[in-house]
């Protein structure tokens, strides 16, 4: 298992076709729990609070498999914008590396934002957007009845693109 640390609190994790035969299930049936079981064998003693709310990612080879984990602390920020261009203006305005989807749900734009060290979002998404108190959960919601449109770094990839 290759590990290599992706500036704070990102790691990159890489399985040979040797260690992939010791997962619990074949690459197509992982779960979320079985990524989880990785990063923790990566992490040995390592493996402390700040990465108890981790995203993880998971792009599987033909034999072999790269896990991207991204730490994050606390409950997502949801915001709701009524057209793109305002998303597109606040993220010209955003610091890089922040978790980050964009969503299209019912005629709106969601923006759901990790926060980094308990850190509340930048200002400037609370200045073209309207932040909304949903429960965590809701980001299901939006799978499910919207249409997730960037992720897991909306804000990088629209300011990259505009």
């Amino acid at each position: 298992m290759d590990i290599h640390p992706i500036g704070k609190r990102n790691l990159l994790i890489y399985l040979n076709s040797d260690e992939l035969s010791a997962l619990p299930a074949p690459l197509s049936e992982l779960k979320t729990d079985d990524a989880a079981g990785i990063l923790r064998e990566a992490l040995g003693e390592n493996c402390r609070d700040e990465w108890r709310n981790v995203y993880l990612e998971l792009f599987a080879g033909r034999n072999s498999l790269l896990l991207v984990a991204r730490a994050h602390s606390g409950d997502p920020y949801f915001f709701e914008f009524r057209d793109i261009e305002e998303i597109i203006a606040a993220a010209a305005m955003c610091p890089d590396g922040l978790i980050s989807f964009l969503s299209y749900c019912e005629g709106n734009y969601y923006l759901i934002v990790y926060p980094w060290d308990r850190e509340t979002p930048p200002s400037v998404l609370f200045e073209y957007g309207e932040e909304l108190p949903l429960h965590p959960n809701y980001t299901l919601h939006l799978t499910e009845h919207g249409k997730m449109l960037l992720g897991p770094s909306a804000l990088d990839e629209l300011r990259e693109c505009f």
